[in-house]
C-alpha cells in the first residue's frame, strides 16, 4: 500500500508541509550565501584586487601601499574621481613622489600661462601616443627605462585605485619640454616644490604631468 491506512492523512499532509519548509529554509539560506559572496566579490574587484595590481613604482615608497590622500587638499584617494601618481627616480631611487586629486591638478594647471598649457598639451598628446604600456621606455625618445640615468613616472587612476594609464620620460625629455615653459609657469611649478617639499633639493623639477 502507498501509505498506512492507520494513520491519519492529516499526518501525511504535516510530514510533506515539514519538508517543503525544510526545502524554503534551505534556498534562503544559500540565497543569503550568494549574496554575501557577491558582496565579497565587489569588494575585492572595487577595493582589494584594484590595489593589489597597483605597480610597485607607483605606489608609495614610504608605504608600500597605494597613495592614500591627494598632497595637497588630503582629500582620500579611494573614491576619487581621478588622481595622478607622479615619481622621479634617480639611479634606481625615488628622490621625488607624489599623488595629486584631479581637482587639485586642474587649480595648478589654472595657475600656469595658457601658451606653457598648450605646449604641455602638445607634448603630453604626443608621449601618449608613443607610450610603452609597461612603461618599460620613455614615451619620448624610446630609450630604455633602465638606461637611464633619472626618469619621471606617472600614473593616472580612475576610483578604487584603477591604473587607467601609465607615462614613463627619461630625465632629457623632461627636462626639454621644462625649458620650454614660459617663466610663470616655471616659477608656479618651483613655488609647488617649495610648499609642499621643503626638503627637496632645488635642482629637482615638479613632473610636468599635471592634467594628463
Amino acid at each position: 500500500m502507498d501509505r498506512d491506512l492507520d494513520r491519519p492523512r492529516w499526518e501525511d499532509d504535516e510530514a510533506e508541509d515539514d519538508w517543503q519548509d525544510d526545502d524554503d529554509d534551505d534556498e534562503e539560506e544559500l540565497e543569503e550565501e550568494d549574496e554575501a559572496d557577491d558582496d565579497d566579490d565587489d569588494g575585492m574587484l572595487y577595493d582589494d584586487r584594484a590595489q593589489a595590481e597597483v605597480p610597485a613604482i607607483l605606489r608609495s615608497e614610504y608605504s608600500g601601499e597605494p597613495f592614500a590622500s591627494c598632497l595637497v587638499c588630503g582629500t582620500s584617494l579611494d573614491d576619487a574621481e581621478l588622481h595622478v601618481v607622479e615619481k622621479v627616480i634617480r639611479h634606481g631611487e625615488a628622490v621625488f613622489e607624489m599623488a595629486v586629486c584631479v581637482g587639485c591638478a586642474g587649480r595648478l594647471a589654472g595657475e600656469c600661462s595658457e601658451e606653457s598649457l598648450a605646449r604641455l598639451g602638445e607634448v603630453q598628446e604626443a608621449w601618449v601616443a608613443n607610450a610603452d604600456p609597461d612603461g618599460e621606455r620613455c614615451a619620448g625618445c624610446g630609450r630604455p627605462r633602465d638606461h637611464a640615468g633619472a626618469f619621471v613616472i606617472a600614473g593616472y587612476f580612475v576610483s578604487h585605485h584603477r591604473l587607467v594609464r601609465s607615462l614613463a620620460v627619461c630625465e632629457d625629455c623632461h627636462d626639454d619640454v621644462q625649458d620650454r615653459l614660459s617663466e610663470k609657469t616655471r616659477e608656479t611649478f618651483g613655488e609647488f616644490v617649495r610648499d609642499h617639499f621643503p626638503g627637496v633639493p632645488e635642482n629637482i623639477d615638479a613632473p610636468v604631468f599635471f592634467g594628463g
